[in-house]
């Protein structure tokens, strides 16, 4: 059975947001979950969606095979992953390796000397085009960090559509 794990740092809108889901997924059970470790741990792709200015993912919490998307942290005083996610991670890709460089997650390990800029394997678009591999085995650890570029945040939105559209008939 496929499941969405919601969390937030409000569980009353992790709750309303998975209530919203759960009507437009009838084929998906969403629940809202009050231990972020447990959920994480239990998911194959795991999403943070946050403004938050420290770490709500740790590397700890990941086991082989998973993906991560990290889509919120897009401003120099945000983050959403700590660095033992980048570490652990074998592949990290991003939508812009400049805005990667001076927002967000990336930004912040490289500030405190965590990680070097070569952490960053390649852009979305290298994947894509063939040219930087995303995943190369089924244990791979992978991260997509986002910082938001609004033409590739329409195609990836319109393509999930289609396919969750595809797939929950």
């Amino acid at each position: 059975m496929r499941q969405i794990h919601v969390w937030g740092r409000d569980h009353r809108r992790a709750a309303a947001l998975a209530d919203r889901l759960s009507q437009d997924l009838p084929h998906v059970d969403v629940t809202a979950v009050a231990d972020p470790e447990r959920a994480v741990r239990r998911s194959d792709i795991v999403v943070t969606a946050t403004a938050s200015p420290t770490p709500v993912l740790f590397g700890s919490w990941l086991r082989p095979g998973q993906h991560i998307t990290a889509l919120g942290a897009d401003d120099p005083a945000k983050r959403e992953l700590d660095s033992a996610c980048l570490h652990r991670a074998t592949g990290v890709i991003v939508d812009s390796r400049e805005l990667a460089l001076h927002y967000g997650d990336i930004h912040a390990a490289l500030v405190r000397g965590e990680v070097t800029e070569d952490r960053i394997d390649g852009e979305i678009g290298d994947v894509l085009a063939g040219r930087v591999p995303g995943r190369r085995t089924p244990e791979d650890i992978t991260v997509a960090k986002l910082i938001g570029i609004g033409p590739q945040d329409l195609a990836a939105a319109e393509t999930a559509l289609a396919l969750l559209e595809r797939t929950s008939r």
